[in-house]
């Protein structure tokens, strides 16, 4: 029996009252566990307050900077975090409403996205995740409808909050391919895509130029440059633990029952399976030269929740939407983390989200330890968190230029004793310069091992003091 119109509406209505419920103790709680939040907020605070732009990272995240600027600037970490949690809603309207359309399974599908773990600890921080998605489904939407300038201005738009998102352009151009004459309809969705991008970063190649905007997004990425055995470990354990080994033990079954239906799919030119294995294999592929951050998976799930539910029945796909949310709360994970590197060993422990409110509290407390340091005498310390130390922190402000740093992360100095910065990270020879103009250095304890491993030096040797 079909739902009228005014039980539809509210369905969702429900729907979004409970995605709203399952994210309020998040709103309250800073911009985020993840260090990129705050870098985010405090760019935003710099255009809204001075008017000059600087990148939270590169290769820049223009879009994303500028409209966070008038929520921090006004309302601070609440209000930014709500007006993510605002794009959010708007997304699984329309993924809501494109499931009705094109999916089996509409119901299975919006709750499937709605508390998947990285869309669910995402939805009410100060990142540019879910508002690059909310144009990326957007871009498949009108795609669907045969719009291929407006498709391809809605990739754009995604790629100017994640640049890496324009990959989503290959699935929306394989559902212009598989019609008669594409060609027309292919470069409309190309030209107005790579036009949108450009025009969203312009106040980054204005700030920075074209060829040290080049350079600068490099040595960013250079952190991603691993042996391919290293690579494939951290590709292969990431993307499994991005919704789960159960989640994903599902779905790599499913994939291999239903590998005849995949096969005539594709022979009668179904549109919606073509085009999502396109996007899911665009962003595998994108995860592997990346395999860092597990939201960078993020987009890569619509497309596979949609060949999941074209292939599956219900009961099938029930089953394996139960796995991807119970992965927000509980991680059955083979990994203790008690190191950087970690060491194999099952263990239970909280899911995603429940990770984003750990980490959550694990920052507030650095924030305390930092704003509780009183130091004497000229000083630097390390905190490898850049403004999530110390950003909207009591007694500090940021330096007005970079301070014996090479990185792209701003700095800060205690108000109460100016010679005294906060940086992110010192390579061997600059701790070694700063020394020899008479600054003592500091490193925080919790930060110790992460910094050694990544900087490649004893911090002892060096003389550098640990904070507690």
């Amino acid at each position: 029996m079909k739902l009228s119109i005014r039980d539809r509406w509210f369905s969702l209505l429900l729907l979004l009252i409970l995605v709203v419920c399952t994210r309020l103790p998040f709103l309250f709680t800073g911009y985020g566990a993840d260090p990129d939040a705050w870098r985010v907020a405090f760019t935003a605070s710099i255009l809204w307050h001075d008017g000059s732009y600087i990148a939270s990272r590169f290769p820049g995240y223009p879009l994303h900077e500028f409209i966070s600027a008038p929520f921090v600037g006004i309302g601070g970490s609440v209000l930014s975090n709500l007006a993510t949690l605002a794009a959010t809603l708007v997304l699984l309207t329309v993924w809501k409403k494109l499931a009705a359309t094109h999916g089996r399974n509409p119901k299975l599908l919006v709750f499937a996205l709605a508390f998947a773990p990285q869309f669910w600890e995402n939805s009410a921080a100060t990142l540019d995740y879910n508002w690059s998605l909310l144009f990326v489904i957007l871009g498949c939407a009108t795609a669907l409808k045969n719009k291929p300038v407006a498709a391809g201005i809605c990739i754009g738009l995604a790629a100017g909050f994640r640049l890496t998102n324009i990959v989503a352009l290959l699935p929306v151009a394989t559902l212009f391919a598989v019609q008669p004459k594409p060609l027309k309809s292919l470069a409309g969705s190309f030209l107005s895509c790579i036009g949108t991008t450009l025009a969203a970063f312009t106040i980054v190649f204005a700030t920075y130029g074209v060829g040290n905007w080049v350079d600068l997004s490099l040595a960013q990425s250079a952190q991603f440059r691993y042996a391919l055995w290293e690579r494939t470990q951290f590709f292969l354990y990431r993307s499994v633990y991005s919704i789960g080994p159960l989640a994903a033990a599902v779905a790599f079954g499913l994939l291999l029952r239903h590998r005849a239906a995949i096969v005539g799919f594709v022979r009668t030119r179904d549109h919606i399976l073509i085009s999502s294995i396109a996007g899911l294999i665009a962003f595998l592929l994108l995860f592997f030269c990346f395999p860092m951050e597990r939201e960078y998976l993020l987009p890569g799930f619509i497309f596979l929740f949609l060949i999941l539910d074209r292939l599956s029945s219900e009961r099938e796909f029930l089953l394996f939407v139960m796995c991807v949310i119970s992965f927000s709360l509980v991680n059955p994970d083979l990994i203790h983390h008690d190191g950087i590197k970690g060491t194999p060993g099952f263990n239970v422990r909280g899911g995603s989200v429940i990770d984003e409110w750990t980490g959550r509290k694990k920052a507030a407390e650095r924030r305390a330890m930092l704003a509780a340091f009183r130091p004497e005498g000229k000083g630097i310390i390390m905190t490898a968190g850049g403004p999530i130390v110390w950003f909207e922190n009591e007694n500090m402000a940021a330096d007005s230029s970079t301070f014996l740093v090479s990185s792209t992360d701003p700095t800060a100095h205690f108000i109460h004793n100016p010679d005294f910065h906060i940086i992110d990270a010192m390579r061997r020879n600059e701790v070694q310069r700063a020394r020899s103009m008479g600054y003592a250095i500091y490193c925080f304890a919790p930060a110790r091992e992460y910094l050694e491993m990544v900087l490649g030096y004893n911090m002892e040797e060096e003389g550098v003091m640990m904070v507690r």
